[in-house]
Order: C-alpha cells, then structure tokens, then sequence
C-alpha cells in the first residue's frame, strides 16, 4: 500500500493470481498461495497461507518488527505454479513537515533586467513557515530554435553557468523572493534567437533544522516570444483535412497573440541519388567538389543547407483569432520535401521565425520524390483483422533489388524478391486473427556498394478490455477525524454494466518525498510482435568457427582411484590437473575450427528462434492497498463490490 514504511507499522497488501495461456488471460480462483515476509538480510519474518476468491484476488497483512535492521523489505508470493514479489523500505524516517515552491512564471522579461522570482513554504497542516532561511543559486545555460541544429554536424552541449548566488529569509506569510540580473552570454551570437535558460534552486531551512528544496526555470532572450508550427511529417496530398498549427508563447509558455506570414517553399531535389554515407562529414574537406563527385557521384560532398525552390503557399495569420491554417488545396503540389517559415515580431519590434520540414506524398505516385536512395512506407498506423497492409517500396536508383521478408511467430511466412527501375512497386499482405499483437517485415538490399537493412512492424491491436472508473461523489477538502464517502461508478469498454471488485487507497503524500509509490497492474496478456530477423554485412570475406555438440547428453560418473603418494617436504614440481572424471555416451564430436584471419561478414538473415508452441504461463499481478496507522493511511477499502448498476 506504500513504498516506505516505519519499523512496528502495518503493511497492507493485494494480489491477483493470473493464468496466461495461448494469449488468453483467466483469473485463478479458489486456489492456495502462500505469502512471505523477508527482512533486509532476505530472512523470513512471517508467512501467510490465503485462498483467491471468486476475482482471483487475495489480501492481508503484515506487522513489520520493531528492531532488527532496517532497508529493503519485500513480500514474496508462491502461486500455483509461479512467483512474484513486491520491494518496499523500511525506515526510521521523519515525516517531512512542510513543502516550499516557486509560484508559476508568466510573464515575459527583457536580458539584463532584474528578475524578481517569488515562492512560498508551507506546512501540510496549512500553516506558513514563518522566519526560514533561504539559500539560493542561479544557473545559466543557452538553447537554440530546433532549425539551428538542422545544418550542423556536431553536437551542442550548453555548460551550465552559476551567475549568482544568495540567502534571504521567508516573511510572515511563508513568502519569499529572489532578484538577479538576467545577463546573457555575450558570446552567443545574437540572430541565432537563442534563449537563455535560468535556473533557480533554493532550499529552505525552517527553525527546526528541516530542508526542503524547490526549482524553477526562467526563459530570457533577446526576443521575448516564440513562434511554432506544427504539422504532420509527411501529408497525403489527396486528403482535403490537411492543415498546419501555429501557436504564439512568451518564452515561459503563457499564450500571447502575434500576428505574421507564413510561408512554404517546395525543397530543390539533389541532382544525384545519394545513399548514406559510410562516414561522417569531415570538417575540412581538401578534395574539390568537383572532384570529389565524379569520383563518389553518390556520396554527400558536405552538409549544406536545402536550397529553396519555387514559393508555393503564402498566408497572414493572427493568432489572437485562428492558430489553425488549412491546407485543402495542395493536390496540384509535387510530391517531396517542403519547409514552411513563420515571421512574426514579438512586443519588441524584434523579428522571431520558426522553420519546419514536412513532406508531401500521394498514393497515386508513380517514382520517388527528390531523388531518394530508398523509401518504404505503409498506408496506416494500424490494421484489423480482415484488412490488408499496404506497403510501398521504391527507389530513384535504375538498378535495386530489394529482399522483403514477412515474419509471424518468429518464422518466415513469405519471401518477395522485388527489382526497382526508379519507380515504386505494392506489396499487399492480408491481415488474419491470428496476427492479432501484430507480425513482422524485414527488408534488405545493396546499391551503390553500400548496404541497408530494417524492419517494420505491422500494428495489429487487441480489443480494448478496460474498465472505466468514473467519480461520482469526491471532495479535496476536509476536515481532521472528519468522515467521508467517496462514489464511484464501474463501466465495461462498451460502457456495459459490471460486476467488479475494487481496490482504493489514500495515504500521506508526504512520504513521496522519500520514495514515490505507484501500482503497475496489467493482468490481461496482450502478445506485442517485434521482428526477429536480423541482416547485417561486413567489408570483406571471412571464415566461420562452428562446433558440433551432441544434443541430448547422458552423464556417467566415475570414481577417482587414489593411489599412495610420497611426501616432498615442500618440495614443488608444478601443479597437477584433473580431468575428464565423467564419460558421456554417445562420444561427443568436435569439428576443427579454423583462425578467422578475415573480417566477419554475415548476409543472409536468419530468425532468432523456431515456432514454439504457447505453453500455459500462470503469474502473479501485484498490486497494493492502504496502511492504517501511525495517520498516514487515510482509507482502506479492498473488496467493494460494484452493485447490479455498476456503482
């Protein structure tokens, strides 16, 4: 019911025995378990012997003892034919008396102004925490718009600056306040709209000698908003829904309503197909272009920026009145890659963009846009059984030849072997129920001397079994001793009545201070399919080591003979080993190995394992419920049971 507990407290707990067979999730009932309390020294403390009742659950508790050592505790579940265990402290804590935190920032602030930073200390009784020391520390660190990092190589790390530090004291509300200057980085270059990231740590110490610590964050630039544009990654351009988001924020995240242009420009496609290269980018490159593509005519010279082609789409936007832009009449657009720009400015007068790439495709499309080495892609997210997934693979190559694979059950069902002239070919593959948790699709291929190799998984989900848990009656204010009643209302899926058992807890939030408490209960198996095959490729031939073992050993054991042995006096010859004191029948047979003096390579791919048939798996879902004493459990209530109603 929690995850710390103090020695001689009462710990409450639930479980519910689970069999999983053949993808299907049954409760066990009317079944025996035996549940175990260890100590920190893994010693047993007490047992319990309980029986599942009608919803496979059972519950009770445990005393835990006053002495002894104190740490990691667990209760361990022996069920029918598994076992499951669950990991709390024992501790000889102190309840935290109150909480401190910063109040919420909204408004926005200029570089090297003064910040005045607000927060307050309170005591979970509700009074304030008068006369607390209060130490603080203000850090630095920089971060640039997401287009800043699209043309470069290497990676940014932002080193985090301390630009002040101080003490005060909380007044008689429990108030207190921070004041720094808010300097920027003077060797951040200013049109790169950086922002300037502030943080804010302060512990407050109360007249006892008790800490509590709080943060916050304050954004600071040259610019005091941010534009953002959101849309899909890829559009189907024959849809008539398609649209593009633009939301206005001050840099702590408050809304304010900017008005600009947006605009969309069609991305110019390389001359060449480029596959990915073997290497990275150097820094420096002392081959010419123009050499360095007649030699490697499908390599990347360098990193640049994409050169914008024709302007395609321009509209004023006012975000006061409409964040949403359609884009319904974009089937006319070719198909590729696009970046949409948003200008605005901000209180200021200074200007402030945003930059994002999508790209545009139609299911009617004959070849690949902009010259792509490959491209695969399927026409859903998900499928139900009876329908058939779609895939699309195709290239601007003259010349590939693509291995596709279609795994379930970790076996090769299907092997298609397509050959791609700079054009996109179909694959269609029906949907079936017992492709329910979803089934794989692996591909590989070689062109331009590179190689490449992946997988897709084909999304089949499960009906929804949930229950749906609606509140009915709650209050979040009340008064010491004070009894109160809670109502709630149990659904099915299909918002059909049920009968259930519950599980409610309430206790001292407090003690999430020291260790955070959650329930992690998920008793229905739903088989989730990951693609087992693998393909991988070396830069040479090689040899493969191999050995054959005989598959089904049987053991004999022989006695060692001992024999009458002189006594040297220390005398030392050097170490004797034993050996081969079993016999194995049959003999087992070993093949020579030869000296891999060659660099790996492995091609072909192969599956990870071989149908297995589903074996019966019974598991213990844990979950918890509420401790009573000490006033830090509230509420106890495991084995209600829903009316004819559902409430």
């Amino acid at each position: 019911d929690r995850s710390i507990y103090r020695p001689s407290q009462t710990v409450y707990f639930k479980g519910i025995a689970v069999s999983q067979q053949e993808n299907k999730s049954e409760v066990i009932t009317n079944s025996k378990v035996t549940v175990t309390l260890k100590d920190a020294n893994y010693q047993e403390v007490k047992t319990l012997d309980l029986t599942t009742n009608e919803f496979g659950s059972f519950t009770g508790e445990f005393i835990l003892p006053n002495n002894g050592l104190t740490g990691h505790f667990q209760i361990v579940v022996n069920g029918p034919k598994s076992i499951n265990r669950v990991d709390f402290s024992v501790e000889e804590y102190k309840r935290p008396k109150f909480s401190a935190k910063f109040d919420k920032i909204t408004e926005s602030f200029k570089l090297n102004d003064k910040i005045i930073i607000k927060g307050k200390a309170i005591a979970y009784a509700g009074s304030n925490i008068t006369d607390a020391k209060v130490v603080y520390r203000v850090k630095r660190n920089v971060q640039y718009p997401r287009w800043w990092y699209w043309y470069r190589s290497y990676g940014f790390n932002s080193e985090a600056q301390e630009i002040t530090h101080g003490k005060t004291i909380t007044n008689d509300k429990g108030e207190f306040e921070i004041e720094f200057l808010a300097q920027p980085d003077i060797s951040v270059n200013k049109k790169d709209l950086p922002v300037f990231t502030y943080t804010i740590i302060a512990d407050i110490t109360d007249i006892n000698g008790e800490t509590r610590s709080t943060s916050t964050i304050v954004r600071v630039g040259y610019h005091s908003q941010i534009i953002n544009i959101a849309i899909a990654d890829k559009l189907d351009k024959i849809r008539k829904d398609n649209k593009l988001t633009i939301d206005t924020k001050n840099l702590n995240g408050e809304f304010v309503a900017t008005k600009g242009t947006l605009k969309i420009y069609k991305v110019k496609a390389p001359k060449n197909v480029y596959r990915n290269r073997p290497w990275g980018i150097p820094d420096y490159q002392e081959i010419p272009q123009n050499e360095f593509e007649n030699l490697f005519p499908h390599d990347v010279y360098k990193k640049e920026k994409e050169e914008l082609g024709k302007l395609v789409f321009t509209a004023k936007f006012d975000t006061s009145k409409e964040k949403e832009i359609q884009l319904n009449k974009i089937k006319a657009w070719q198909s590729g890659a696009y970046i949409a720009v948003a200008d605005g400015k901000d209180k200021f007068g200074q200007i402030i963009t945003d930059k994002t790439q999508f790209s545009l495709f139609s299911d009617k499309d004959k070849i690949v846009a902009d010259n792509q080495f490959f491209d695969v892609k399927l026409d859903k997210n998900e499928y139900k059984v009876g329908e058939k997934a779609k895939l699309k693979i195709g290239t601007a190559s003259k010349d590939m030849t693509v291995v596709v694979y279609i795994e379930k059950d970790n076996e090769i069902v299907d092997t298609k072997i397509i050959h791609l002239n700079n054009e996109i070919k179909t694959i269609y593959i029906p949907v079936k129920k017992e492709d329910l948790g979803g089934f794989g699709i692996s591909y590989h291929l070689v062109n331009y001397n590179s190689f490449l190799a992946s997988s897709l998984r084909i999304n089949v989900p499960y009906e929804k079994m949930d229950l749906e848990i609606e509140t009915l009656t709650f209050r979040d204010k009340l008064q010491p001793a004070s009894e109160e009643t809670w109502s709630f209302k149990i659904k099915g899926n299909k918002k059909d009545k049920v009968l259930a058992e519950i599980l409610t807890s309430m206790y001292d939030s407090s003690l999430d201070q020291f260790k955070t408490h959650n329930w992690n209960f998920q008793p229905i198996y739903n088989r989730y399919y990951y693609p087992s095959i693998r393909a991988n490729s070396g830069k040479s031939f090689g040899v493969n080591n191999f050995r054959v073992y005989q598959k089904n050993p049987v053991y004999v054991n022989v006695k060692h003979q001992g024999f009458d042995d002189l006594n040297w006096f220390g005398l030392h010859f050097g170490y004797s080993r034993y050996r081969n004191f079993r016999v194995v029948q049959p003999m087992v047979v070993e093949m020579g190995s030869v000296s891999n003096d060659a660099t790996m390579v492995k091609s072909a791919p192969r599956t990870i394992s071989k149908k297995f048939k589903s074996e019966s798996k019974d598991m213990l879902a844990d979950s918890g419920i509420e401790q009573l004493n000490y006033g830090e459990t509230v509420l106890d209530e495991d084995d209600e049971l829903t009316a004819t109603n559902g409430s």
